[in-house]
């Protein structure tokens, strides 16, 4: 039972996943490494030509079907759980630990900046440490220790006042927080502000990327209605008449999707048959302590949250897949790399692969969230399934102009 709450504990507290997963070290030829991170999406930004460069390293999960797909969250890529992935990379199929930090390293270390980790590492083979070692990035276990760090030290030296080009910043910092509260915490707040003139990966993208509400906000103002469900943001506290409410701006959908705005791992999400909204909103509005102890963390979520408000939106199936002869409703992770200079936004799709809910759309015992939620960390066999090649191309090429557009609209809203 301990080991179990300390894996939880680390999982909700660090990028890593519990210590006793093994994973491989990352190991791809060179050739496909730069054949991967040459495959960018270019998407002009004239209103971004003077402002600050930046780094995004995010993931997305989307519902998908043949070249047609919404997008249910985003997460920030430093705090992605790891998984082991098959994946195809430049034509050859690869095994490697998503969110592919090996990939990552690469790609930060062609804008020729002295480039820092910052904090959590526990497991050196799943973040490519030995492949950023040989890239020369370098490490510090906190602000304090890279503060005196001679390297620091001189990259601090070459101070553009107000630098906009990549080229003119002093370096890249890539934070991994070791605690959940510590990610957007005073001490990094406070470092950023003393050393503006160095590029700190997502600090500019995490708000938007973090929080379902937040994202689905944002593609509504850069007019990407399209690619995101249907959704409403309702308040936690009950009222009778918010089924009333969901049901008229949700009309016609059998199933409907309930979750928090911010949370991991699927927790609190929930998938339900319409007609039985209200009463389902009565549970976890109204008598949340009536879930049960042992109650799916779909549920048990609703039983303390503090959350004010909560998302409600259209269920959109993705193709099914058949493993072992049994269809699934899966939905696809895709991780991307996007960086803005001079007006230029680079999308990076690096790849995507699908995971599935723990029951097959054939089980009729099954919930509707057992058969149309994914769980994190449920075992190997429900994640890092292969993307066949000519779909994942397909994917790559709808989807990199969206987050391109999406990125945009970020960066504009930071000026």
């Amino acid at each position: 039972m301990l080991l179990i709450i300390a894996c939880l504990a680390l999982l909700i507290n660090t990028p890593e996943t519990c210590s006793a997963k093994k994973y491989k070290d990352f190991i791809m030829d060179p050739a496909d490494i730069t054949a991967v991170l040459a495959d960018n999406y270019t998407h002009a930004a004239p209103a971004l030509e003077n402002s600050a460069a930046d780094i995004c390293f995010g993931c997305a999960d989307i519902k998908y079907d043949q070249g047609n797909f919404k997008i249910v969250e985003c997460g920030d890529g430093i705090y992605m759980s790891l998984r082991a992935t098959e994946i195809i990379m430049n034509n050859k199929e690869y095994n490697l630990v998503s969110p592919f930090w090996g990939l990552f390293w690469h790609q930060i270390a062609e804008f020729g900046l002295p480039v820092w980790h910052i904090e959590a590492i526990s497991d050196k083979s799943a973040l490519a440490v030995n492949e950023y070692k040989t890239l020369g990035v370098g490490y510090a276990a906190s602000f304090a220790a890279l503060e005196k760090s001679n390297d620091f030290q001189q990259a601090h030296k070459k101070i553009v006042q107000t630098p906009t080009r990549m080229t003119e910043y002093a370096g890249i910092i890539v934070f991994a927080a070791t605690k959940e509260h510590t990610r957007d915490g005073v001490g990094y707040k406070k470092f950023q502000k003393q050393y503006p003139h160095f590029i700190y990966v997502n600090s500019a993208t995490r708000d938007y990327l973090k929080q379902k509400d937040t994202t689905y906000k944002l593609f509504q103002r850069a007019g990407l209605d399209a690619f995101i469900p249907r959704f409403g943001i309702f308040p936690t506290t009950f009222n009778a008449d918010t089924a009333k409410q969901i049901t008229k701006l949700l009309p016609d959908n059998q199933l409907l999707v309930i979750k928090p705005t911010y949370s991991s791992l699927s927790i609190g999400v929930n998938v339900i048959n319409a007609k039985t909204l209200p009463a389902f909103l009565r549970l976890i509005l109204q008598h949340p302590e009536t879930i049960g102890d042992s109650a799916p963390r779909a549920l048990s979520f609703w039983r303390s949250t503090n959350q004010p408000q909560f998302v409600a939106s259209e269920y959109v199936p993705s193709q099914t897949i058949y493993k072992n002869n049994k269809p699934y409703d899966p939905t696809m992770r895709v991780i991307f790399i996007m960086h803005h200079d001079q007006g230029t936004i680079h999308t990076n799709v690096l790849g995507g692969f699908w995971k599935i809910p723990v029951k097959p759309l054939n089980d009729a015992s099954a919930t509707e969230t057992e058969k149309h939620v994914t769980i994190a960390h449920a075992g190997d066999y429900y994640s890092g399934i292969l993307l066949e090649q000519a779909e994942s191309l397909r994917m790559k090429k709808a989807l990199a102009p969206v987050l391109a557009k999406a990125y945009e609209q970020m960066l504009i809203e930071r000026k």
